[in-house]
């Protein structure tokens, strides 16, 4: 499903991309630069519970592992 982002995307973004111009006109860079804005929010937004994730897990990688008991 991965492999077929890209195809998708390289069909669609030009597609609704010239529906957005010829309906719009100017205003379409309007949407297109608040499109923008709002994933570079998002990505900040995002940014400080992702670091937190990944020190989480590269902690949890360092630490040497418990060894395995077995009951007598």
């Amino acid at each position: 499903m991965f492999y077929l982002a890209f195809p998708a995307a390289s069909f669609v973004t030009p597609t609704l991309g010239g529906f957005s111009l010829q309906k719009w006109g100017d205003g379409h860079w309007l949407l297109v630069g608040a499109l923008g804005l709002l994933a570079a929010s998002g990505y900040l937004l995002a940014g400080p519970s992702r670091e937190r994730r990944v020190a989480t897990l590269r902690r949890r990688l360092a630490e040497p592992a418990e060894p395995v008991r077995h009951a007598p």
